[in-house]
């Protein structure tokens, strides 16, 4: 899902599918807005985790039908 075409992650699509989820523009994770303060590396880190992990459940869910 967010593998760019080696299968390694790409940063600029997690940057983009967590900006998506969050409501947020790309810029505003990166520098903060007036309402929300830039996202950290860790907070990066993890958004790619739980959606490395849902990719996992939808593709072992697909396999159960």
């Amino acid at each position: 899902l967010l593998l760019d075409r080696h299968g390694n992650p790409s940063v600029r699509r997690l940057l983009f599918a967590i900006a998506r989820d969050t409501g947020r523009t790309v810029g505003e994770l990166l520098h903060g807005s007036p309402a929300h303060r830039a996202i950290s590396a860790y907070e990066v880190a993890e958004w790619g985790y739980l959606y490395k992990l849902e990719a996992e459940e939808q593709k072992r869910a697909s396999r159960h039908k």
